[in-house]
């Protein structure tokens, strides 16, 4: 797929143009992959796995939806969340 461009003064590209998705978009759609209607729950994971590692903005969101909900299931997974939890200001409810 092509990068749009703009047209110059004499009407050939000049520059590409950069398009630009809102954050609020984007993380609207972050919201929808761990939405209660999604069909497709470890693709979705997996997607939201992907989403974190795109940008700072997108991190923050997906790793809020990953770390809804979890399961742990020993003292060990415990203590390690709670290092990653530490670590990750982030994800608190709290507002800083």
């Amino acid at each position: 797929m092509e990068t749009p461009h703009t047209p110059g003064p004499d009407g050939r590209s000049s520059r590409p143009l950069v398009l630009h998705v809102p954050t609020e978009v984007c993380e609207h759609i972050i919201d929808m992959l761990y939405s209660i209607y999604a069909t497709d729950t470890a693709k979705n994971i997996a997607t939201l796995y992907s989403c974190a590692l795109v940008c700072r903005a997108w991190r923050v969101r997906s790793q809020r939806r990953l770390f809804y909900k979890v399961q742990l299931k020993d003292t060990a997974s415990f203590r390690k969340l709670a290092a990653i939890l530490d670590d990750g200001q982030h994800m608190s409810t709290k507002s800083h």
